[in-house]
């Protein structure tokens, strides 16, 4: 499942129509360059986790995942 952005009565999907025709996958890269860089600051693997498991319960509240 993919994010996706709805405008006016078209939908676009964030990964495969936005970014995918700059650079494929560039959203998991990101995100994963992101997670490398908490790490590299040492900042706690649980406390990491815990904040993506914020974030998915909170855009899968708000309807964004």
């Amino acid at each position: 499942m993919t994010a996706v952005v709805e405008v006016g009565k078209a939908s676009i999907s964030l990964q495969e129509d936005l970014f995918d025709p700059i650079m494929p996958k560039l959203l998991p890269l990101a995100f994963t360059m992101v997670i490398f860089y908490f790490v590299k600051k040492g900042v706690s693997p649980l406390k990491i986790i815990g904040g993506i498991v914020a974030m998915g319960l909170a855009g899968s509240y708000f309807g964004i995942l």
